[in-house]
Order: C-alpha cells, then structure tokens, then sequence
C-alpha cells in the first residue's frame, strides 16, 4: 500500500482498474477514491484520462472528477470568423429549452445528449452535424447545497464561451483542437440550481467541447445534474 501511493498517478489508476477487472473491485474502487484528490491539475486529469480512454467509456469517473456530462444542444447556426462572439443567434443568455429557430429553413429545437466519454467530451459532428463556419449551444442546469468558490475548467474545439446565471464567465475565440482543461476561470455558485449557457464556434476541422467545474484548488466540486 505505501508503495502504490508514490507511484505516478496514471500508474495508480492502471492499477485501481486492473484490480477491479481481476474481480477485487472493492481494493480497486478504494484506490480510485484515494485518487481523485490528487487529480487537481491538468497534466494529472489529462494522463489519468489518457488511460481511462483507452479501457472504454466511463461517465462514473467523470462525474467524480466534476464533469457535467448532460447538455442540451442547439446548432448549427451559420457564422463568420470575422464575427467573433458579437452577433446574437438565440437571444443568449436568456434562452428557452421550449423554443425553435428557423435557419434557412431549417427548423432546430434543443435536444439532450450525454457524454460516456471520461473527461465528458461532446464530439459535436456527432450531437450536432459536420458542419463549417458555424456555432452551437449547450445549456444545462446545476444544483449545489451550499454554493461558494468554484472554477470551470473546459476544453474547446475551436472557440467557447461560458455563461453562468446569465453572466459571462469564460471567453475564448480561438482556432484549436481539443484537450482537457484548456481554459479555467474562478466563478462563485449559488446555493441551489445554477445555470451554464456554452457557446462553441466551428472554423473548420473538429467541432468539440467539454467541461468540468471544481474547487479552487482543483478537486471536485460536489454538484448534481439538474435532468
């Protein structure tokens, strides 16, 4: 045991999941919890989520490590890069889940998704459609008991922008390819139901975001999923 605790922290989890895999769950699910507090940077959550990916889905780890793994999505709305984040496509932030927007035609109304991946990633090609030049939208909702410090951490492909309870919290417009916990910004939650607005712009190539919230100091927050 005092061995398994100095070793790095993609190690550890390799050995937690062999464990439970061998059928001595209860030693691995105890070695997991032990090792969620250590997952308090990014380059620990991005080697840890490196070994889970490559064992197949896992929403059970990345709703331990603070993932909002529940959105409804909203897209595609047709975009120019030159616009950045200044036009306006659905009134945001004061949006409806109820509501429908026309675009060429077309008629789009939100619908849910979910996210099996470990760090919650949402590959938009798949939620949304293979498409250029555009922005979509996810909203979800949150409750915490008592609210307080907190900080989003989110990964974008290509640019994001985050509102929490109306206000602009993260704005990134950029041209990138995805990773975990790209961006980070300090918020504050309210005790009870918090709401998080995201928009992702598309230039070309991939289309993804994902997001997870936690303390300060980088250990999960503890928050449910409003369905």
């Amino acid at each position: 045991a005092g061995d398994i605790e100095s070793l790095p922290v993609d190690a550890m989890v390799g050995i937690a999941q062999n464990a439970i895999q061998a059928g001595r769950e209860a030693e691995g699910r105890k070695l997991m919890e032990e090792l969620i507090p250590k997952l308090n940077t990014p380059e620990a959550v991005r080697s840890v989520v490196g070994v889970l990916r490559g064992r197949g889905p896992n929403p059970e780890f990345a709703r331990a490590i603070g993932v909002v793994n529940h959105w409804y999505f909203v897209g595609p709305f047709p975009w120019k890069v030159s616009e950045g984040f200044q036009p306006v496509f659905i009134n945001e932030p004061n949006i409806s889940l109820d509501a429908s927007y026309t675009v060429e035609e077309n008629t789009l109304e939100w619908h849910a998704a979910d996210s099996a991946d470990a760090a919650g990633l949402f590959d938009l090609f798949g939620v949304i459609g293979q498409f250029e030049q555009s922005v979509a939208f996810a909203y979800t909702r949150i409750e915490t008991a008592d609210g307080g410090p907190a900080q989003i951490c989110t990964g974008s492909d290509d640019g994001i922008r985050v509102w929490l309870n109306g206000e602009v919290v993260l704005e990134k417009d950029v041209d990138r390819g995805y990773d975990v916990d790209q961006d980070r910004a300090e918020i504050t939650l309210k005790p009870g139901e918090n709401t998080l607005l995201v928009q992702i712009t598309q230039r070309a190539g991939g289309w993804a975001f994902g997001l997870r919230i936690t303390r300060p100091d980088g250990t999960p927050f503890p928050f449910t999923i409003v369905p």
